[in-house]
């Protein structure tokens, strides 16, 4: 406890020193000597008082973890059953996430001493995604509707309904990016408007404004209003939160919240089976796509091992399974569909959708009818990204990721169509004692047989 203390004692001294400028950048790293979770050592025997007041520290001087990447601990006793622990930290304030977001813990190789180095690499940018990101903010701007609008409604070669939302997108996309750079950059637009308003504030104190000045001031505020709310869109995108039901108000919380997910989420390494560790992104490309093209094996013709028609009872209630889509069905898949989701490769969601749906809706109704009476070959729009979510805080492995795939939001109509349908039959054709994903079971009430 008293070594507890005293590092509650340093770190708030140094953080409650009149002379830390709010422009400074701190960074606290070395060998803390604590833990903060179980699994930060591998056994058993961690005391749960440090790990709770370790972390109550790090929380109430608001300081960020710089994640270890591509190793578990730092510390071993060096005994043939070795006590491996973390007990080495790096943290920084919120400002050096804003100035070098860029900012990684790499580990070295261990010589001498019985903990890891680290090496620290210091980047002062993140690099930019080259793929196409609708922007929920350019809704708000004049000229987008326009623009979609002319874009949507001119003619393009395409063979049948797929291709041609294909081939629409592809224009939009590109129409879009180049309307977006005549946006002025949020940050400069936003400080330039400030010191605008500075200004204006600055000649009140010397003579009453003019009426002109006091109206301009007035818009000047409101379009400063605007701007943050953009700005927070932009950086709560990046970074979405889902415990809360309404967004924070702090841009500056989402910038530094976005970056550290950035941070996470960079695979810096890669371990192959025979314990060789890869860096090279070109090798850890291979790797992932050998591995998971062995998962995937090949098709083969299973053999039948019992008799399904005496498993399955036949339903012949089915007829509102196969009958044709209807406009009030698709508009209403609409209406559900999440405004938010992560994109596919069309690079557009569910807002955009939404918002614009009284321009593409016959584009959308006429591949929804195309797709019912199978005349469309779905190749165009059937593809997706593949996202390596991480299965543990620190992965290492091919194995310590999960992969899903982030469909393009044309399929996702389709997809909804059918499940919605599908939906009011589902308990019907299912057995009663299967629980899972059946909307109006749950996986708890399996309890009730054991």
């Amino acid at each position: 406890m008293n070594t507890m203390l005293s590092l509650l004692g340093l770190l708030g001294s140094v953080l409650n020193n009149n002379s830390w400028g709010t422009d400074e950048n701190w960074m606290f790293a070395g060998d803390f000597n604590f833990y903060r979770s179980i699994s930060d050592r591998n056994r058993d025997g961690a005391n749960m008082n440090d790990m709770i007041i370790f972390d109550e520290i790090i929380s109430n001087l608001g300081l960020l973890e710089i994640p270890l990447k591509g190793r578990n601990f730092t510390w071993s006793n060096m005994q043939s059953a070795p006590l491996l622990e973390q007990i080495d930290w790096v943290f920084i304030i919120s400002n050096w996430t804003s100035d070098f977001p860029n900012t990684l813990l790499l580990p070295m190789a261990r010589p001498t001493s019985d903990h890891i180095p680290c090496k620290i690499q210091i980047g002062t940018s993140i690099p930019k995604a080259q793929v196409f990101r609708f922007e929920n903010f350019w809704v708000e701007h004049p000229g987008f509707f326009d623009l979609v609008n002319s874009v949507w409604n001119s003619n393009v070669s395409a063979t049948n309904s797929a291709t041609k939302i294909t081939a629409k997108f592809k224009l939009l996309r590109a129409a879009l990016k180049n309307w977006s750079k005549g946006l002025s950059n949020l940050r400069c637009l936003i400080k330039n408007c400030n010191s605008t308003l500075e200004i204006l504030d600055t000649l009140e104190e010397q003579r009453p404004l003019f009426p002109q000045e006091f109206n301009f001031r007035k818009i000047l505020k409101n379009h400063i209003l605007k701007l943050l709310e953009h700005q927070k869109e932009f950086w709560k995108k990046r970074y979405t939160i889902r415990w809360t039901k309404f967004g924070d108000e702090s841009t500056k919380f989402f910038h530094a919240a976005a970056t550290e997910r950035y941070r996470i989420n960079t695979i810096t390494s890669l371990e192959t089976e025979d314990g060789r560790s890869i860096c090279e992104h070109s090798e850890k490309a291979a790797l992932l796509l050998e591995e998971y093209k062995r998962r995937m094996g090949c098709t083969t013709r299973p053999d039948m091992l019992y008799n399904m028609n005496q498993l399955v009872q036949s339903n012949n209630n089915l007829w509102q399974l196969s009958r044709p889509f209807a406009i009030e069905e698709i508009d209403n898949v609409i209406k559900q569909m999440a405004t938010d989701k992560a994109r596919g490769p069309d690079g557009f969601n569910g807002y955009f959708i939404k918002s614009c749906w009284e321009t593409i809706k016959i584009d959308f109704y006429n591949l929804c009818f195309d797709f019912f009476n199978g005349t469309i070959d779905l190749q165009s729009i059937n593809n997706s990204f593949i996202t390596l979510i991480p299965k543990t805080n620190n992965p290492t492995t091919v194995n310590d990721f999960r992969p899903i795939s982030l469909l393009n939001c044309v399929l996702k109509i389709i997809t909804k169509l059918l499940a919605n349908r599908l939906q009011g039959k589902i308990t019907s054709l299912i057995h009663t004692n299967q629980y899972g994903f059946i909307k109006s079971r749950t996986i708890q009430d399996c309890l009730a047989w054991t």
